[in-house]
Order: structure tokens, then sequence, then C-alpha cells
């Protein structure tokens, strides 16, 4: 108590030397440390600016009961989906940051193609590799012409009356998910940042500013809602 009492008084002492006038040099040299201050958390912010701006993406993950769906609407097998990772299948979501304090969330619907794409490409390899436990489904004729890899991925492109295995895996993308949905931005607004490792956010049209944490990794980006968090990398 004593130390609070102590404080406040230095404090109250300042205030009435201030009031007084002090001397010139005294007003000069407050104003100096000021300034000073004001210009390093200037350069902080800056820095941190500097760090943050650019485009972020994290990939939101499409529900395991809808992949076996399109799985099966594929005509894969029970036997084949069994070796699919049914929760793999990521939709890209982006944050932007730019320079002059705006920001917005969007859907990427190349990287999201890419991402789908990845998917099946990631679930053939699989069947691939397992192939020798799937010789009631392929039977051991294809299974013998089948020797490697691309050779594997030749008869699905062949299965699915495609010329190439990138056409299949194209199409297969193309029919899996709403890409008309994902144009435009899903907020914008305008930012600012705080040295307490904090972003206050304030979507366009509203009058409300809600608080975000961040946290930079290795060319990553945590950002903590108040309803969970999700750790970006960077895209650009």
């Amino acid at each position: 108590m004593k130390r609070i009492f102590a404080v406040m008084a230095a404090a109250v002492l300042a205030l009435s030397m201030a009031a007084c006038g002090g001397n010139a040099e005294e007003q000069e040299s407050s104003v100096s440390v000021s300034s000073a201050a004001e210009d390093l958390r200037a350069e902080d912010v800056a820095e941190i600016k500097g760090q943050l701006v650019g485009t972020w993406v994290v990939y939101d993950y499409v529900p395991s009961d809808n992949v076996a769906a399109l799985l099966d609407y594929f005509s894969f097998t029970e036997d084949e989906i069994a070796f699919a990772d049914l929760s793999g299948m990521g939709v890209a979501c982006t944050v932007k940051f730019t320079e002059d304090g705006k920001y917005s969330y969007a859907y990427d619907k190349e990287e999201t193609v890419k991402s789908v794409k990845a998917y099946y490409d990631g679930f053939i390899t699989k069947l691939y590799e397992n192939a020798g436990k799937l010789t009631a489904v392929y039977g051991e004729d294809v299974l013998n012409r089948c020797a490697d890899l691309e050779a594997f991925r030749a008869f699905y492109a062949y299965m699915f009356d495609k010329e190439t295995y990138d056409d299949m895996l194209s199409a297969m993308a193309a029919d899996s998910l709403d890409y008309d949905a994902m144009g435009g931005p899903l907020e914008e607004g305008r930012y600012t940042v705080s040295l307490d490792g904090t972003l206050a956010m304030t979507a366009d049209g509203s009058s409300q500013t809600y608080t975000v944490a961040y946290e930079f990794g290795d060319d990553s980006l945590k950002l903590t809602y108040a309803d969970g968090e999700e750790t970006y990398i960077r895209a650009e």
C-alpha cells in the first residue's frame, strides 16, 4: 500500500509541477521522451504490419460423411472406400491484410481445386499401395497389367472414360463441390494493430469492432477468435 501511495504522490507532484510550469528544460525533455516513445511504438506497429501484410490460407475440411458419399457417387466400392482418409478433403480459405489497414476473408477456388485433386490422387495412390488386398475388386488380370503406379492411374482414367489421369482428377474435382458459391469475399473491413498481440477488426457496414489475437510462427499466423482459433500459412 505504501508503494502505491508513494507512486500516487509522485504523480500528483509531477502534475503540480507541470501546472506551475516547471522550467523550460524539463518541459523540453518531457516532450522529447514522449515523442521518442511514440516513434518507437510506430516502428513496432510498422514491423508487425510488415509481418502481417499479405495473403494467408487455412484449410477447412469437408465432413467425413460427405466425402464418403462422394466416393460412393463415383462408384468406388466399400472395400476401396475402406482405405480412404475421409477427413482429408480441404477447402482453401484465405485472409488478406493490406498495408493501408484493410482485411478480407474469402474462399480460394483455384487452391481448393488443387486440394481436391490432390485428395483424389492420394486416394488412388493408397489403393495402388493396397492393390494386393483388393484382388476381389480388380481381378488378377488387371493387377498383373498394372505393374506400377502410372499404369494403375491409367487404368482408373480408362474406367472413368477419360483420356488422361489428370482429366479424370479434374472431372472428379469439378463434380465434388459447388465452386460458384465460393465467389466473392466472405467479409471485408478494416483492422488496427495493437502491441498487446491483438487486432481490432471492424467489418464493412458494421459499427461493432471485435478483437482477434494474433501470433506469428515459422511462416504461419495463428488467429484466435472468441469461438476458436485457426492457424494459417502464408500463401504469398
